[in-house]
């Protein structure tokens, strides 16, 4: 087996996978129209509008009746063919109708269906031998030797990349992208003409009515994108500027489509606007027209929506009035227009139709589920005058001539005659590849002219409709001119202007743009026009005729008049603010406080409470303190790269040396309760030489930090009027080591002083009072302040940030002085007479026996007890 093979069978698997999946999701029989022949044609159709939304909320809605005939012109054409029997002799034809929704999930599904089917019905390989997989084995219905559709591009893209696997044709009735006419899709043919002759056609009608300036837009897709490139060239080829080419996404396309109107608006001298699209995607269009008020213009319609009956609707009027749309020529199929007006609900043709007789009629047949509708008497039919009013689509035509084309290849193949015994062991045998070698040497006269897929072109033609205005407030469409090909040579266009019915009864007209001025730019800069459009927010044009607006860099916002670009103050905490007078008060009433019993503690310095808990340790730390209220101050400033600086120095500094201070007085005590036991002794000095160089280690790291890779000034922008000066802590690895370094060293040195209070304060002493129990209390208010600081002070910005810091800065600082010197204070100023050695000074508790002599001496009712006594030992 070749590796093309190879490919061809897991491709072949890979789609019978998907197509079981995707059946089991939906379910396990998908509706159709079907009846079985010797051979069978698949038929593609949107019969409903495919609403899209999200997961299962995606879904078919919304019968679209004048499709449905057009299913119905596939099933005229094979019985027409079946009871003809010149072009097929002694074989039926066959017919297996699906609905695509016009969506491409949907074609790609049914696509695959038909694929893997054939599949297990013709490859060998995939013949089911073992009754146990007798789930899987092919259907007894014939193989679907072709598939009539689909009607769009953009699905028959899809189909046609999913039948050409295993070479299954497929015949179009309306999918007319030039790119369809790529050599990569080597199964797929239509009875319609290419878009580049609508295109042709649309320049020509812009040229005989003398616009020189149009915007043309379309959807992105396959139809979109080929229509839009061929007006493009067919436009340059006769001088007409296209002021605005834009195309916009089949789905989710509200902010483009937004966008994009919003441009055509302020483009007030393009009065002429193209739109290639389908239907529901025109929809879009016309619905966002109407909110922003897109009106006094005129739309030129390609064939995708031009004579869509979803379009004709009131609130559309003020927008659509007066357009002007092409359509496939219209060949008159009469005897098919005499089937349907014959038709009736008895003639039972599946849910669609029954869906069909409910919508169009309010009746239900007997065995509808619908009770709110009445029973259809039988007699119900479309009249000739309904038909053609509401029903009639030239597409019918394309349909019939798409299944005849197919009825030609297999006559070529088969040529049975009613004597030719072998006839069934042929079309019993026949394979999807021999039709589709067949179809490419198909020639032949159709309704809708000479159809040729050797070299695959078809007889083009356009009838082109104006978008009229009733008397009651309706809509028509009024056929004003044809194009044709055939023509071509000889003026292809041919129009009646008089029965043009303008837009608000004014023939549109273009005129040459002006010198734009500062704060405006030429739309698109172009020798015959272009137009002044008000440059976007944020963006500049500084000089009148400019071309481009020119964005504002980041933290800039531009003028009123778009004219220049004003820088966005950064907000901060001002001194004058709410935030800023109650922080800069209340951290001068702290240092003021701080300063006073700084100023009591020097004045009792000699006295045993200042003394005995730590002496100068005391004056040290109240000034650790007054600076760690000053770095309250700092943050208050506004943010520069001297104050980025500053802060992380200052921030190590101050809360090593608060956390050091209080580990110094916490192990002063310690040693006092738990001396070391001799011969072992203890150099304090030893100590504060070790501590001073703890100490210096962050802050000699911080230095390092700010000299290497230093902390910057920059702007955070929050929103385009809200912008934040932070301070950016460090560029590279080498910062962001050296701040995380300093960072965990003080945790442990705050961790360590506050292990070592605790384990003090649980000693035994005999000292009343207790100073390890309010340096245990301190360094636990300190723990806390930092651990909730640190993460605010990384994570926080902007003037939050000030606000934040400042009040855990007070926390800390006012805990710690609070915890450790108003005890003191109460003792100083409420119990002076307790401020002595023997009540204050560390001391531990030594456990020793009383020995107590007491000497009872009775003398007739006397007692005296001899003992408790100070001389007693």
């Amino acid at each position: 087996m070749n590796h093309q093979g190879l490919l061809s069978s897991f491709f072949i698997l890979c789609i019978g996978v998907f197509t079981g999946i995707t059946v089991s999701i939906q379910s396990h029989v998908q509706e159709r129209i079907f009846k079985d022949g010797d051979i069978n044609l698949g038929g593609m159709f949107p019969l409903h509008l495919f609403k899209n939304g999200q997961g299962s909320s995606s879904s078919c809605t919304d019968l679209r009746s004048r499709v449905l005939l057009l299913s119905e012109a596939m099933i005229y054409a094979v019985d027409e063919i079946n009871r003809n029997g010149t072009i097929l002799q002694n074989v039926t034809l066959g017919y297996d109708i699906r609905d695509t929704c016009g969506n491409e999930q949907e074609g790609i599904s049914i696509a695959s269906d038909f694929v893997y089917e054939n599949a297990l019905k013709l490859d060998p390989r995939f013949s089911v031998t073992n009754s146990c997989r007798a789930e899987v084995a092919p259907s007894k219905e014939a193989t679907v030797i072709a598939v009539i559709g689909g009607l769009d591009s953009r699905v028959s893209v899809n189909v046609a990349n999913v039948l050409q696997v295993q070479d299954v044709p497929q015949i179009s009735y309306g999918a007319s992208s030039a790119e369809l006419a790529g050599a990569e899709f080597t199964s797929f043919f239509r009875t319609v003409p290419v878009d580049t002759f609508q295109s042709q056609a649309m320049a020509e009608l812009v040229a005989h009515y003398g616009w020189t300036c149009v915007a043309v837009i379309g959807v992105d897709d396959w139809y979109g994108r080929s229509g839009v490139d061929a007006f493009a060239t067919a436009a340059n080829e006769t001088g007409i500027c296209i002021v605005l080419q834009e195309l916009f996404p089949v789905h989710d396309s509200e902010t483009q489509i937004q966008t994009m109107i919003s441009q055509l608006k302020n483009m007030g001298q393009v009065q002429i606007i193209i739109l290639y699209s389908l239907s529901p995607q025109a929809i879009k269009v016309f619905e966002e027209a109407v909110k922003q008020g897109l009106t006094g213009r005129t739309w030129i319609a390609s064939d995708g929506w031009s004579e869509s009956s979803l379009i004709l609707q009131p609130r559309f009027k003020p927008i659509i009035q007066g357009a002007i749309g092409f359509g496939f020529h219209t060949h008159r199929f009469e005897e098919f227009e005499k089937h349907v007006t014959e038709m009736t609900p008895l003639l039972r043709r599946g849910a669609w139709w029954n869906e069909f007789w409910e919508m169009e009629f309010n009746c239900s047949i007997s065995n509808s589920t619908h009770a709110q509708f009445k029973p259809c008497s039988g007699h119900e039919r479309v009249s000739p005058e309904r038909y053609k009013r509401d029903y009639h689509n030239a597409g019918a035509a394309y349909v019939r001539d798409a299944v005849y084309s197919v009825a030609n290849g297999l006559g070529e193949i088969l040529n049975c005659h009613a004597q030719t015994p072998s006839c069934s062991e042929w079309f019993s045998s026949l394979r999807p590849d021999d039709l589709l070698t067949s179809l490419k040497k198909v020639s032949f006269t159709g309704l809708t002219g000479y159809i040729d897929f050797r070299n695959g072109r078809v007889q083009a033609a356009y009838d082109i409709y104006n978008l009229q205005e009733t008397e009651k407030d309706g809509f028509k469409l009024v056929q004003i001119g044809t194009w044709d090909e055939g023509n071509a040579h000889a003026q292809g266009l041919r129009l009646q202007d008089d029965l043009v019915q303008w837009h608000r009864g004014i023939k549109p007209r273009t005129t040459c743009g002006e010198i734009c001025p500062s704060g405006t730019y030429r739309s698109i800069p172009n020798q015959c026009f272009w137009e002044c459009v008000p440059c976007d927010k944020d963006t500049v044009s500084e000089r009148s005729g400019s071309t481009e607006c020119k964005s504002c860099p980041k933290g800039y916002i531009s003028n009123e008049n778009n004219t220049k670009c004003d820088e966005v103050p950064i907000e901060y905490i001002e001194w004058d603010e709410p935030w800023g007078v109650a922080l800069s008060a209340l951290s001068a009433f702290c240092v003021l406080l701080t300063l006073v019993i700084l100023a009591i503690v020097l004045q009792h310095r000699k006295t045993p409470i200042i003394q005995e808990t730590g002496g100068f340790l005391n004056y040290a730390f109240l000034v650790v303190i007054l600076l760690s209220y000053i770095f309250n101050l700092v943050h208050l400033t506004k943010v520069s790269d001297l104050t980025c600086r500053m802060l992380p120095p200052s921030f190590y500094v101050i809360y090593t040396a608060a956390a050091l201070v209080q580990f110094l007085k916490v192990y002063r005590i310690r040693l006092l309760l738990k001396p070391p036991t001799p011969p072992a002794t203890h150099d304090m000095k030893l100590v504060y030489i070790i501590v001073v160089f703890v100490w210096i280690l962050p802050v000699f790291i911080s230095i390092i930090w700010i000299i290497s890779d230093p902390p910057i000034f920059e702007k955070y922008i929050i929103s385009r009027l809200i912008i934040y000066g932070i301070c950016t802590p460090y560029q590279t690895n080498v910062g962001m080591a050296l701040r995380y370094m300093s960072a965990i060293i003080l945790s442990l040195i705050i961790v360590g002083a506050m292990v070592v209070a605790y384990s003090t304060k649980g000693l035994p002493h005999k000292q009343k009072f207790d100073e390890a129990k309010h340096l245990a209390f301190s360094l636990t208010v300190f723990t806390v302040t930092f651990t909730t600081f640190y993460p605010g002070w990384s994570l926080i910005k902007g003037p939050s940030l000030t606000v934040f810091a400042c009040k855990t800065n007070l926390v800390a600082a006012t805990g710690t002085v609070l915890c450790i010197f108003v005890p003191k204070l109460w003792l100083i100023y409420r119990f002076p007479r307790h401020n002595t050695l023997t009540y204050v000074r560390p001391a531990p508790q030594i456990k020793s026996k009383d020995v107590r002599s007491t000497t009872m001496l009775s003398i007739g009712q006397v007692a005296l007890k001899i003992g408790d006594s100070p001389c007693a030992s």
